[in-house]
């Protein structure tokens, strides 16, 4: 909370404010975003670079309209360097960048961006310092030079002090961590108490810094980051430095191998330019670094690799050092995995760039080659710009491989038209799950349909927040408009697939589109009666009760049938949410009534406390068809209801397609194979039909 005080009197955070929300809420940096905002009044936009993209990231903090933008220098670059629409910027009045090394190239990008009033705001800091314990505004006549930025001047209940001939940087105050987790020696190495003060907490930063004679401090690398070659003392980041200044260069690293006379330098650089090489950036060495100072072997890669956090991967980056000192001492280059696939060999290519790997093997996993979130983006950014089609920003998964991602890139391809680089858009395909969040079913769903389309599972609210408002399906359906339409070109045709209850989410999601004026080019409904299935044959066996003969007791049996089939899914959904502590009151009558009724109570609580808060579905009238993908199962319980379930009454047309399997099989393991193919031959004759 101090810390979040000490920024907010910093920047002047007030209630107009909405600052940008990049950072993942599990990590240091987010805390001044999100109760910054929270605190003081403000908004807070935050965005999934993972799941959106740079592109739709911007979109969305451009609409948000955000006055602060928060990002570290990483993610600064990639996101002014790839999308060209600097509307996002338009009425930031404070950029605050810093968690990792910001250069002076970073700041004319930003300048080039930003408004000319805004405020540029940095500094240094780490999460044992709950943050920044430097800070200052750079001026906007402050000469940039090729260098690192000063990282700032004193800030207020923080101590500073630069200790010995090396300038170690030592940070006092009453507003710092007290250790690490488990871990006490590390703690008593780092940790010291501060005089006679039981608050004041001294931590050891293990950084360098200088500083200059006009009071700001200077951060001049790591302690551990100097080595020795051949009785000279040598200072990583002043080659770092100056390989930054290589044209063409936008980021680099170096890494000291051995020790005394058997340390070796490698320098890793990230190049935007193509015409960058491992001879031309050692023949600019070689003008400016005494030998040496200049590296046995330089690798240049499209990026660096990086942790989640955009930080860079030091872990990753000793890897690649290790390789290419190898290839060096085996006197041959680092090979290419041959293929007849062109597709596959230019994936091959971007994915060895991205991961800084000599070689891959089709069948590599993106996990266990080191591929991180940040990179995936990295690489897609990379094919995109290979192949000139966009792609979706969630196409490089954990278990991607370059085999699974070649598939994928030329299913966003027209074979009749790949020599001209262009997309042959089939549509983009939207699943309506039946619950909040995506079950391993409807993955194994998208990744059927994503040999032809782009595939997105909708995120539905919590569950905490349905019970309390939901099955307001209109309101449902809102919210994945907004989704919709800010993903999907508006030329793209839309085609959708809802599961059980996600179904009449479709079709409402689906009526929504076309008001809008987007075209939806199939709507698909999975096992679902237009009416709730429940509260359908609930009104059937009391109206059967009030008549004579056989066909009461027959609806008693397929009432009873039907609670059978239903109470294994039901049941377990129940004892779910008690474990998870969700929705207390729900928890507590669903006990009671066990307690009281027995098991057979699951189902029958389920349906009162749904029935008893969530308010009718008007249906809307469609004006196009609706697919129905039916079990047999569902059609016999439900025959009376007709055979297309009474969704006859609310669209143009209804096509039934038959399931195998029961309800609460069709989507599952045994039974989902033959679903998805069955969903992927009609949105491919849905795609093939003429538009209107």
């Amino acid at each position: 909370m101090h810390d979040v005080m000490q920024y907010t009197n910093s920047v002047h955070f007030s209630q107009l404010d909405v600052t940008s929300g990049i950072y993942s809420p599990g990590v240091n940096g987010a805390i001044r975003d999100i109760y910054g905002a929270l605190l003081n009044g403000g908004c807070l936009c935050m965005v999934d670079l993972r799941r959106d993209g740079y592109t739709v990231a911007s979109a969305r903090m451009a609409q948000a309209g955000i006055t602060i933008f928060h990002a570290m220098p990483p993610v600064l670059r990639s996101l002014l360097s790839e999308v060209h629409d600097r509307s996002m910027m338009q009425q930031v009045r404070l950029a605050y960048v810093a968690g990792d090394r910001f250069w002076g190239s970073d700041v004319r990008l930003l300048r080039d961006a930003l408004p000319d009033d805004a405020l540029l705001y940095t500094g240094i800091g780490s999460t044992e310092c709950a943050t920044l314990y430097r800070q200052w505004f750079v001026p906007p006549d402050w000469p940039v030079h090729e260098g690192l930025i000063p990282v700032g001047c004193a800030v207020p209940d923080r101590e500073v002090r630069l200790v010995g001939d090396q300038g170690l940087i030592e940070v006092t105050s009453a507003y710092l961590a007290r250790g690490y987790w488990n871990d006490a020696e590390l703690t008593e190495q780092v940790f010291t108490s501060s005089g006679g003060d039981p608050q004041q907490v001294t931590f050891h930063t293990g950084d360098r810094g200088q500083l200059r004679p006009d009071g700001l401090l200077e951060f001049v690398g790591r302690a551990d980051r100097q080595v020795k070659i051949r009785g000279y003392r040598v200072e990583v980041a002043e080659i770092e430095t100056v390989l930054r200044s290589v044209d063409g260069v936008t980021d680099a690293a170096v890494v000291a191998r051995g020790e005394g006379e058997s340390c070796h330098l490698v320098a890793l650089v990230e190049a935007g330019d193509a015409q960058v090489t491992s001879r031309t950036v050692a023949s600019v060495l070689e003008g400016r670094l005494p030998a040496y100072m200049r590296p046995t072997s330089t690798v240049v890669m499209p990026s660096l690799p990086r942790l989640g956090n955009g930080k860079l991967d030091t872990q990753r980056l000793g890897v690649l050092a290790d390789q290419s000192l190898a290839s060096v001492a085996a006197g041959t280059p680092s090979a290419d995995v041959p293929s007849d696939d062109e597709v596959l060999t230019r994936v091959v290519a971007e994915w060895t760039r991205v991961l800084g790997v000599a070689a891959a093997g089709e069948d590599d996993s993106w996990t266990a080659s080191g591929g991180d979130s940040l990179m995936a983006l990295e690489l897609i950014v990379a094919l995109e710009t290979s192949f000139g089609v966009e792609l979706p920003a969630d196409l490089v998964s954990d278990d991607a491989t370059p085999a699974t991602l070649s598939v994928l890139v030329r299913s966003w391809l027209d074979p009749a038209t790949a020599s001209d680089e262009s997309r042959a858009e089939v549509g983009a395909f939207f699943i309506v799950p039946w619950a909040p969040g995506a079950s391993i079913h409807d993955r194994r769903l998208a990744e059927a349909l994503s040999s032809h389309f782009r595939v997105e599972i909708l995120p539905l609210t919590t569950l905490d927040d349905e019970l309390k408002r939901v099955h307001s399906i209109p309101d449902l359906a809102r919210e994945s408009v907004a989704f919709i339409t800010a993903s999907t070109p508006v030329e793209t045709p839309i085609f959708l697939v809802g599961v059980s209850f996600g179904g009449r989410v479709a079709v409402e999601l689906a009526w929504q589109l076309r008001v809008q004026g987007r075209e939806v080019a199939m709507v698909g409904v999975g096992d679902i009666a237009s009416d709730g299935g429940y509260q359908l044959l609930s009104r059937r066996a009391w109206a059967a009760w009030a008549q004579s003969g056989s066909d009461a007791a027959r609806w008693l049996r397929v009432t009873r049938h039907m609670q059978a089939q239903m109470r294994v899914g039901v049941g377990w959904t129940i004892r779910s949410m008690a474990r998870l502590s969700w929705q207390a009151p729900f928890r507590a009558t669903t006990r009671a009534g066990v307690a009281v009724f027995g098991d057979s109570f699951r189902g029958g609580a389920l349906a009162a406390i749904r029935q008893s808060q969530v308010p009718s579905w008007q249906i809307p009238d469609y004006p196009g068809e609706l697919v129905l993908f039916l079990t047999d199962d569902t059609a016999t319980l439900l025959s009376d209801a007709g055979p297309t379930l009474g969704w006859e009454q609310h669209a143009k047309s209804v096509r039934v397609v038959p399931l195998e399997g029961h309800h609460t099989e069709f989507h599952g393991e045994e039974y989902g194979p033959a679903f998805a193919q069955r969903v992927l031959a009609v949105a491919l004759e849905s795609a093939q039909a003429p538009r209107t």
